[in-house]
């Protein structure tokens, strides 16, 4: 049944994808559009975020309340869950002009867009890795080894992404290398900091888990 519930949560995404061609949220309001087709936006971003984030958490709350185990392959298979619908919450957002034309090019716009639905993708192909691997190889990946790696990845994750929604907030630009000529942002230095050693902490997770991939390959527990 999950299997069923993530390829419809797939099929939506590939919908929402191409409404998301017509509104391209982030940029309807500073382009000159014409105030009209501003409104058909605003529907549009709506018809985009509030289904799709509605069908996911009820799924959820469904599956939490089953037989569902949670084992590495279902642990990331939520946090695709939870980072698939954190996007389609925010995204409306953008609707408003108001809202727009302050964040427009700026870190909100990376941290909610491609940030969350890059972790999503991320998220959903180590689930897809774990669930698929005994029946490729034979054997079971190791679990404890599958679980610390998913809670430093999930927790990695939110570390890197959560600080940039307030940096867009406060006005930092996207796309410039150097933000020291500006003395508004230099309180902000620590946080990047901050960030490069959580994506350290990140990469020794990802190399537990190709140890993981290695060595159950060879001592690993054979698939019952």
């Amino acid at each position: 049944m999950i299997k069923k519930t993530l390829l419809l949560l797939i099929l939506a995404i590939l919908f929402n994808t191409i409404l998301f061609v017509f509104v391209w949220l982030n940029h309807s309001f500073v382009s000159g559009l014409n105030p009209f087709l501003g409104v058909i936006a605003v529907l549009l971003s709506l018809l985009i975020g509030i289904p799709l984030a509605i069908f996911a958490i009820k799924k959820l709350i469904r599956y939490c309340k089953g037989w569902i185990s949670f084992t590495p392959d279902i642990l990331f298979a939520l946090a695709f869950f939870i980072f698939s619908t954190a996007e389609p919450f925010v995204g409306p957002l953008f609707g408003p002009a108001t809202i727009d034309i302050q964040v427009h090019d700026t870190y909100f716009v990376i941290a909610n867009t491609h940030i969350m639905i890059l972790l999503a993708v991320i998220s959903l192909v180590f689930s897809a890795v774990y669930a698929f691997y005994p029946a490729v190889t034979g054997r079971v990946l190791n679990a404890p080894m599958g679980y610390i790696h998913f809670w430093i990845t999930l927790i990695g994750f939110c570390l890197i992404g959560w600080p940039s929604h307030y940096e867009g907030l406060a006005g930092m630009p996207r796309r410039y290398l150097d933000y020291s000529n500006w003395n508004t942002f230099d309180r902000f230095a620590g946080i990047n900091v901050f960030r490069m050693k959580v994506s350290i902490l990140l990469i020794g997770a990802q190399l537990l888990f190709v140890i993981n991939l290695t060595y159950s390959a060879v001592k690993g527990r054979h698939k019952s």
